[in-house]
């Protein structure tokens, strides 16, 4: 219920992949 959300922000902007740093 979250890897959607955190695949739609990946592709949305990677390079503000913070959290997943």
């Amino acid at each position: 219920r979250g890897s959607v959300f955190r695949s739609s922000v990946l592709l949305s902007k990677p390079e503000d992949d913070t959290e997943n740093h």
